[in-house]
């Protein structure tokens, strides 16, 4: 098994990425509901034929990345759901997967969780295999759960065998190390998703402690978004105002909320018609308006557009 170790150096250019500007610019507003739009990756009618998907992202090109958990493939969509193409099968060797179960995608590099393997395996866009990502001078179990690439060009990632997440500066170096198992500020249990937003916070789905902790920079811990009832917080995304979306895979819900972290609405019950969720897990804003959720249950990618309410004039 290539063990490879994918330098952070190369993501460089996230700093300055249009996507990144263009989100940092957009006017403050909060959300007021999330209208379902669209279906990718059906059980019925649909050729990609998912199963068990956890993961989703986009590039800046609109395209969507799955991951296809239970069919141990990743799944490219065009933004209108059209299958472009896939890349991956089961197996340990490189290029292959157990279980894969997040995506996250920077220039031409694909960023995968194979969690059977216990590994972040990374590709280029066609699904050419370019190595693993390791941690420096790490001896013991590791078990990546989720991961994301910050603007200043780090990857975090949780790491569900010591309930902790990691961040890896440019450089491939641990920049930080957070969490370690328990129930208090800062403490983590099941750590899931993560998210940065452009200000640097670090946002970690604490998934056994049905909340959502937030930390600096730094790694400090500052607060915990608890409101909306959350039972098991599976991924979090934020939009370009600091609006933030809580997949919670313990309610078949979607949590919603405001840039001060205030509890806005929830969305979804369980079900299979459009807007209905079962075990929502990955959850991605694609830069504009539109919200993707990894309906699990379901076997398919939900879309969502993010209705804002009108600013005071």
């Amino acid at each position: 098994m290539l063990r490879a170790c994918v330098g952070i150096v190369s993501l460089l250019f996230v700093s300055c990425s249009p996507d990144l500007v263009r989100r940092s610019s957009m006017p403050a507003k909060a959300p007021e509901a999330l209208e379902a739009v669209r279906i990718l990756g059906a059980r019925h009618g649909e050729m990609a034929g998912l199963a068990g998907p956890e993961g989703v992202c986009l590039d800046l090109r609109g395209r969507v990345y799955v991951a296809d958990t239970g069919n141990d493939r990743i799944v490219v969509f065009s933004s209108q759901g059209d299958l472009l193409y896939e890349f991956g099968h089961r197996g340990w060797r490189e290029g292959e997967f157990d279980a894969p179960i997040d995506v996250a995608v920077v220039s031409d590099l694909v960023f995968v969780v194979d969690w059977g393997n216990e590994r972040i395996q990374t590709f280029g866009r066609d699904g050419d295999p370019r190595g693993s990502v390791s941690i420096p001078d790490e001896r013991g179990p590791w078990r990546p759960a989720g991961l994301v690439l910050g603007s200043a060009g780090a990857l975090y990632f949780s790491d569900g065998e010591r309930d902790r997440v990691v961040g890896l500066n440019r450089a491939g170096q641990i920049a930080f190390e957070i969490g370690g198992f328990g129930h208090w500020h800062g403490q983590l249990d099941d750590p899931r998703g993560v998210e940065v937003t452009d200000d640097q916070r670090l946002y970690v789905a604490d998934s056994g402690n049905g909340r959502v902790e937030i930390f600096d920079a730094l790694g400090a811990w500052e607060s915990s978004l608890v409101g909306g009832d959350l039972v098991m917080p599976w991924d979090v995304c934020a939009d370009g105002m600091g609006n933030l979306f809580v997949s919670d895979a313990g309610s078949d819900r979607v949590c919603v909320y405001g840039a001060d972290g205030e509890f806005l609405f929830s969305v979804g019950t369980e079900g299979l018609r459009s807007g209905g969720l079962r075990q929502p897990t990955g959850i991605a804003f694609d830069g504009t308006e539109f919200i993707y959720v990894a309906d699990k249950g379901n076997d398919r990618i939900q879309v969502f557009r993010i209705v804002y309410k009108a600013r005071n004039k």
